[in-house]
């Protein structure tokens, strides 16, 4: 996601296109602040059950509401095209700061999946870690159930994917959101928290 906005504004600026560059640089200056944010609620949450207090908030339950409020935000602005990805990009850094930091895997790019997907069904001709190969799994069949209701959604519904998919998107991603703890789980519990470091595949945590 960044790495494209980042070769945007590389090409913007080295062409002299000051106002483009400026624009894509804004949004990855507002997906790292969005991602850095995110990590200081974290870290507030934790500090807050490690002192003893009573938690009853899990960090992604507690930012699915502004999550929610961006994209039903950007569908109501379109065509704006650039307050709109603004939006998003704020947005996105949540959302992707939520499947790194809790959930402990990357749900936006596929690549690291299918090189673990890969090696799952090679190495020494069995399946060692049946745990790492469920989760990319899941991703994987996530990501293209996902991709393919939203074309089906534009055949069913005319003009969708103009005005309409953003905040269907919002909404799933609020209800995702809030029912999960700081640990990727679906329960109450938002203490004991782990601090998860992403493997060298960019899929997972490290075991």
């Amino acid at each position: 996601m960044m790495t494209g906005n980042t070769m945007k504004f590389l090409d913007a600026f080295l062409n002299g296109r000051i106002n483009d560059a400026l624009f894509f640089a804004s949004l990855v200056g507002i997906y790292t602040v969005a991602t850095a944010g995110y990590k200081i609620v974290s870290n507030g949450v934790e500090k807050r059950g490690e002192m003893g207090g009573r938690v009853r908030m899990s960090t992604p339950r507690l930012l699915s509401p502004i999550v929610l409020f961006l994209f039903l935000l950007s569908d109501h602005m379109y065509p704006s095209p650039r307050p709109t990805l603004r939006l998003l990009s704020f947005a996105f850094g949540l959302i992707n700061a939520c499947s790194i930091e809790s959930a402990g895997t990357i749900t936006c790019m596929l690549t690291g999946h299918m090189h673990k997907l890969a090696n799952a069904f090679v190495e020494d001709g069995k399946i060692t870690n049946t745990k790492i190969l469920r989760r990319s799994l899941a991703v994987l069949g996530g990501f293209c159930i996902g991709a393919g209701l939203a074309v089906l959604g534009e055949g069913w519904v005319p003009g969708y994917f103009r005005r309409g998919i953003r905040s269907t998107l919002g909404g799933m991603y609020f209800v995702i959101m809030a029912v999960m703890n700081d640990k990727g789980g679906v329960d109450t519990n938002v203490l004991g928290r782990r601090e998860c470091v992403i493997d060298e595949y960019d899929a997972g945590c490290k075991e």
